[in-house]
């Protein structure tokens, strides 16, 4: 089930479907490490839209136990507030939405970061 889970690769370079997901699509996965969903080098051009959808509300969960997280035009201005990022070493979201990373004393350590604005 969901608990195995510990990768999740998306190529969204692809045909344009949209996919719209549920703000619980990672309730469950606590064992998910890698969450990737990217435009391969050659298909960043100017208005760049996400295939991947998010409600208004953005999700609701993101698994503690991520240790890199790239999402590319990441749809919502905020991760969830109950992520804690302590396990991140590598963190990537160019042309995402996003205005705040999260709240309080939440900090990246020894990571890598890649944040380019939208």
């Amino acid at each position: 089930g969901a608990e195995r889970v510990e990768a999740l690769s998306l190529d969204m370079s692809g045909d344009g479907r949209i996919i719209q997901l549920s703000p619980k699509v990672f309730e469950g996965m606590d064992n998910l490490r890698l969450l990737s969903f990217f435009l391969r080098d050659g298909y960043w051009y100017k208005n760049s839209t996400s295939k991947l959808h998010l409600p208004q509300q953005g999700l609701e969960y993101l698994p503690n136990t991520l240790r890199l997280l790239h999402w590319d035009l990441y749809p919502s201005p905020s991760l969830p507030s109950n992520f804690r990022p302590e396990s991140i070493v590598y963190l990537k979201m160019h042309e995402s939405s996003l205005t705040q990373l999260w709240e309080g004393d939440n900090v990246i350590g020894q990571s890598g970061h890649d944040l380019k604005p939208q």
